[in-house]
């Protein structure tokens, strides 16, 4: 049933990211910032020291021309009352895709009842914030993304707790070993997904904002249905959404920073919706019918997805769809790969209880 489920899962983002696995334009480009003071590196020198360099969905072989500067002007987190000002040099390259598509590796916050956890943020000195490029774009929406991206990072820096949690209640309920090899690797692959989104929003807006505390997480749930429901419900769902959302913007998004995390997004999430949906399986084989009974309540209902933190209008190239088609990515994917994964989850249940 698993391997099912997966398959379902691999083939419709594979449809959906079609578009983004086609040969791009001869003319790419590749920015790095500079200070104010700092000269525009010359072609010879980036091409000894910089190129040929990968992106997850190609490699820019070598600088070609030198396209533009642009002067940055970003003031953003009210909360710092910082400015930030940089200049991005941009040139043309060559740039060769890779014939099999992207080759790297929105989360799973934890969850207070209605209320997602997420960190306190300071502009302190940390490693949650690594060297990021952005191209240069309009002040406004380098605000916009900047918030949008921030938020991403908190999404996934609160996946760290859930996984850890998610991880306890396995061993409390009796799971075997490989579900919890999964959520072990699964809460590591959550801490790079925070750090690349904190590294994009810090790259957009100058400040470099990280978390530096966390809320005390809700306990453990107590029982197994219970148990159950908060996997269907926070994990199968949100990790299956949360893969095929970033597929779509991958397939729109230009910019390689904002490439390589969706691409890993892709990657990871696939797996801990593959998780989720095996988990489930176990709770069924393990709950029997009181399990079965609740989830198929679960299931019943329209579990919806805040698209509140997309924008009215998208921003392509960062990776940003707009809200009407966000909402529309999610009501195709509800019809297309949760409810036929949540019939197969059931068919198998059904058929080994019989």
């Amino acid at each position: 049933m698993e391997h099912k489920i997966s398959a379902l899962l691999g083939s419709y983002i594979l449809l959906l990211t079609t578009g983004c696995l086609e040969k791009p334009v001869e003319d790419s480009s590749y920015c790095l910032n500079v200070t104010e003071e700092e000269e525009c590196p010359a072609l010879d020198e980036l091409n000894e020291t910089v190129f040929p360099t990968e992106d997850c969905a190609g490699k820019h072989i070598r600088a070609t021309s030198f396209r533009e500067r642009n002067d940055s002007v970003s003031t953003w987190y009210e909360d710092t009352a910082t400015d930030a000002i940089f200049d991005s040099c941009c040139y043309h390259t060559d740039y060769q895709p890779f014939s099999d598509g992207p080759k790297c590796v929105e989360g799973r916050p934890v969850r207070d009842g209605e209320e997602y956890l997420v960190a306190t943020l300071q502009a302190v000195a940390g490693d949650w914030v690594g060297d990021c490029s952005i191209n240069s774009y309009s002040i406004e929406q380098r605000k916009f993304a900047a918030q949008f991206w921030l938020n991403t990072a908190l999404m996934e820096h609160s996946s760290v707790a859930a996984f850890n949690l998610f991880s306890l209640e396995l061993m409390h309920f009796g799971a075997p070993a490989r579900l919890l090899q999964k959520s072990q690797k699964a809460a590591l692959d959550e801490i790079q997904h925070a750090q690349r989104a904190f590294s994009i929003a810090a790259a957009l807006s100058g400040v470099a904002l990280q978390p530096v505390s966390f809320p005390t997480p809700p306990s453990m749930s107590t029982n197994l249905v219970d148990f159950a429901e908060k996997v269907a419900r926070e994990a199968a769902v949100n990790e299956s959404l949360a893969a095929i959302l970033a597929a779509v913007q991958l397939r729109e998004a230009r910019e390689p920073a904002v490439r390589d995390l969706l691409a890993q997004i892709i990657q990871d999430e696939s797996l801990h919706a593959q998780l989720a949906w095996e988990t489930l399986a176990w709770c069924l084989h393990k709950g029997g019918a009181s399990v079965y009974e609740r989830l198929q309540v679960v299931f019943q209902e329209r579990i919806e997805w805040d698209t509140s933190t997309f924008p009215e209008e998208d921003i392509r190239a960062l990776g940003i769809l707009s809200q009407k088609n966000a909402r529309q990515v999610i009501e195709d994917s509800w019809s297309h790969v949760i409810l036929p994964s949540v019939r197969l989850l059931f068919m198998d249940y059904e058929k080994a209880a019989s």
